[in-house]
């Protein structure tokens, strides 16, 4: 049936103008229809190519992306969503692979938004290995990366390890950074790379269990260094190693480009392994493929952890250079003067004597350089710790100068004695067997500590009076009656005995959670929940090594117990003394009167002790006796212990 006429005609006029408009619009399509198909085709082949090659499963992909195993598949450890390229980028390589090409491959719609810019280091590799010609992407290379490797002008790099100040929680196993000179080689150009938790102001345990189960998120950050000497090395009374690496140029622009890549997004931080020191394995496993460090390290991945597995695989290119602290480097210039001296120079820091006084006292021309040149450094940290005001501390600052230009030039400054550095140490966690008797029973014993130090193990390498419990449990077996008992769990003991002196008061303090055997009235003992909290003093001396005494709460938790618990003030006193490197010698006295619920007192002495064979191996001996409810319980023991 044909249309009618008006119809014919409406129809042939929309035919004319359909074909005139395709007519018109068909040079554009012949213009842009090779620009479009040679970039399908070159991403087809860049796919195709990566196919080839397997890229998606060398381990250097891996690296870049953080993958590892688990036992669901493959994961990577960023947790920030952004990180991927691909929805499934998180545990899926090859989708993470394919996503990051289509990206190469699509124009950026704003300055800075392209893959060689948001991506560097993945888009850097996988260009590299599919040897893509630049002018097959939309665009190459990103002119800010570049603005930034130039600013940073790397030349040499450095691991830092910062020693713990057990003052402060964050610090309590200390922490390790990257630092690049650049090719100035001075410290003030020098950079820091440093990753980090991100916290607010917390509760100091309360900061350890939101660490432990990473409820804090974690990020890479680059700084001046000298700011971070001024934070570790000053404010924080850290002394510091410095371990030069041996990387070469192309290898640091890697490690770089790794680290741009990796700082804008964020990782969940544990304290126990995906902390500030695995995070650093990344970036060298990144500066030279192959290396592996983040997969050969343990469990557990400690800031001295990261320096053993460096070590191990060849990255240091010389000994440590010591950093000691602003108190360290205090002390020693503290120790060229007697008491009276110092106590001036404290007088003169505080205000409350004149920096010209000095010049009255009988004292040689060097004795008083020195008193004026402590006084110094003390308003100096005073003003650093926000203990005195910036008005304060310029006035008294420029007149303690004034007086000390009047003086000839004192000896050289005292270098601090130089500590064992921290690879010295031996490694943190401990299994030990053995045996002993309680009230005459025998009984075989074995040991595990998952980590970290104790007070009677060797202080080489670490802090003495520092002691960090984390999963320490014993086991005994008792032939004679064919029972096994667990005889205590600590899941954290943090135990700071901090040395006193004229310069310096620090507080000690322990901090107690975890299971131990405890006597009960109808006799015998039951495990029970055993929390203690306390503060107090510690001293030293040549001959008691340090002694120390701290007031407690203890908390015991059982049902064998009156009201299931007993709570009251404890004390706890005795004296560590290292015995020249050889071994440890301890004692002490606990003596706790529960108040409230199972009221009792309960008293125990005890004398243990230390001898290390070698650095990783240990014999360990006790001996006690503790009174409650008017029975008295002997015990001895002896065990050899090894640590890995």
């Amino acid at each position: 049936m044909k249309p009618p006429g008006g119809r014919r005609a409406i129809f042939r006029l929309a035919s004319a103008v359909f074909f005139a408009l395709l007519l018109l619009a068909a040079p554009a399509f012949c213009r842009q229809s090779p620009s479009f198909a040679k970039e399908q085709t070159a991403l087809n082949r860049a796919l195709e190519r990566a196919a080839g090659l397997g890229l998606s499963s060398d381990p250097y992909w891996r690296t870049l992306c953080h993958y590892r195993k688990t036992a669901r598949g493959i994961s990577s450890r960023i947790d920030d969503p952004a990180f991927f390229c691909s929805p499934q980028g998180k545990t899926d390589p090859q989708a993470e692979l394919e996503a990051l090409i289509r990206l190469l491959f699509t124009p950026a719609q704003e300055p800075g938004q392209g893959a060689f810019c948001r991506f560097p280091a993945r888009s850097a590799w996988v260009v590299s290995r599919l040897a893509i010609p630049e002018s097959d992407f939309p665009q190459s290379g990103c002119p800010e990366v570049e603005e930034t490797l130039r600013r940073i002008a790397p030349a040499k790099s450095f691991i830092v390890f910062a020693a713990s100040n057990m003052q402060n929680p964050a610090s309590l196993f200390g922490h390790t950074l990257i630092v690049v000179d650049s090719e100035a080689g001075t410290r003030l150009t020098a950079n820091a790379v440093n990753f980090s938790a991100i916290t607010p102001p917390e509760f100091g345990p309360l900061y350890i269990v939101k660490g432990i189960f990473g409820l804090y998120p974690g990020r890479f950050g680059v700084g001046p260094y000298y700011a971070k000497l001024s934070d570790y090395s000053d404010m924080g009374r850290r002394d510091m190693w410095e371990y030069p690496l041996n990387l070469e140029p192309a290898e640091t622009r890697r490690m770089l480009l790794a680290l741009l890549e990796m700082a804008p997004f964020y990782s969940d931080y544990y304290f126990a392994d995906e902390n500030c020191s695995f995070a650093l394995l990344y970036l060298l496993d990144a500066a030279r493929p192959g290396l592996s460090l983040a997969d050969r390290a343990g469990v557990f991945v400690f800031p001295a952890d990261t320096l053993r597995v460096a070590e191990s695989a060849g990255l240091f290119s010389g000994p440590p250079r010591y950093v000691p602290s602003r108190t360290a480097r205090i002390a020693a210039l503290a120790d060229r003067l007697d008491r009276p001296e110092i106590r001036a120079a404290q007088a003169v820091s505080r205000g409350s004597l004149s920096p010209s006084s000095m010049l009255e006292a009988g004292a040689g021309s060097d004795e008083q350089a020195l008193q004026l040149d402590l006084a110094a450094q003390l308003i100096s940290l005073a003003h650093t710790e926000k203990e005195v005001d910036q008005k304060t501390f310029a006035g008294r600052f420029r007149d303690i100068l004034a007086v000390r230009a009047g003086l000839p030039a004192s000896p050289e400054e005292p270098a601090p004695a130089e500590p064992a550095q921290p690879l010295a140490g031996h490694l943190p966690t401990l299994l030990a067997a053995g045996a002993g008797a309680k009230d005459g029973e025998p009984f075989l014993a074995a040991h595990l500590r998952l980590l970290y130090q104790g007070l009677d193990d060797p202080d080489l390498g670490f802090r003495p009076g520092a002691q960090i419990f984390f999963g320490d449990a014993e086991v005994r077996f008792y032939p004679g009656r064919g029972a096994t008992e667990l005889e205590r769990l600590t899941l954290l003991d943090i135990t700071s005995l901090a040395p006193r002196s004229l310069l310096f008061s620090p507080a000690s303090f322990r901090i107690h959670l975890g299971l131990s055997r405890m006597p009960v009235r109808k006799g015998g003992d039951t495990l029970a929940g055993d929390l203690s909290y306390g503060r107090g003093v510690c001293y030293e001396s040549p001959l008691l090594g340090l002694s120390y005494a701290l007031v407690c709460a203890d908390l015991g938790l059982s049902g064998a117990l009156d009201q299931s618990y007993d709570l009251g003030p404890a004390l706890r006193a005795g004296a560590v003394r290292d015995l020249g490197g050889l071994g440890k010698l301890h004692l002490g006295v606990t003596a706790t009167h529960y108040a409230l619920g199972e009221r009792h007192d309960r008293v125990k002495i005890f004398a243990r002790g230390s001898f290390f064979t070698r650095q990783n191996a240990a014999l360990f001996w006790e001996a006690s006796e503790e009174k409650a409810f008017g029975r008295t319980e002997t015990e001895v023991s002896l065990c050899a212990g090894g640590y890995f």
